[in-house]
């Protein structure tokens, strides 16, 4: 799996090179989509979904075609909706995180203690449990 975007992958441009660098942004948007957050289990969950019901719907003899049109329908429905609940919660958790870090900012003690056992956290899951 690629890694995801990060901040060495925003562009600064100037305003010269403004028509550049938009047909290289299109270029890359294309080639790095496939890396976008919440994509990939979103087109899984649909995915499955929509052979699932597709197959019982092939099974229960409504035929071929309605039944690849309950499957696709199905299939969109819920990538659509799960790429939406799963972009609605990444946003919220980041802006728990600016509002955490501007009470840390303001001195607050309690964001402080919170922040700090934010990054025990952080880094005991990065180390990993003790084996």
């Amino acid at each position: 799996m690629p890694p995801p975007l990060g901040s060495k992958d925003a562009v600064v441009i100037n305003e010269g090179d403004r028509e550049a660098a938009k047909s290289n942004s299109r270029w890359e948007s294309l080639r790095t989509f496939h890396r976008a957050p919440c994509l990939a289990p979103s087109v899984g969950i649909g995915a499955a979904g929509g052979l699932g019901i597709g197959g019982l719907r092939y099974i229960s003899g409504s035929g071929g075609r309605s039944a690849f049109t309950w499957g696709s329908v199905v299939a969109g429905l819920l990538a659509g909706t799960s790429w939406f609940t799963c972009r609605r919660a990444m946003y919220a958790q980041k802006q728990d995180k600016v509002h955490l870090l501007q009470r840390v900012a303001a001195g607050d003690p309690k964001a402080m203690a919170e922040y700090q056992a934010k990054l025990e956290e952080r880094s005991y899951a990065a180390r990993g449990p003790k084996q």
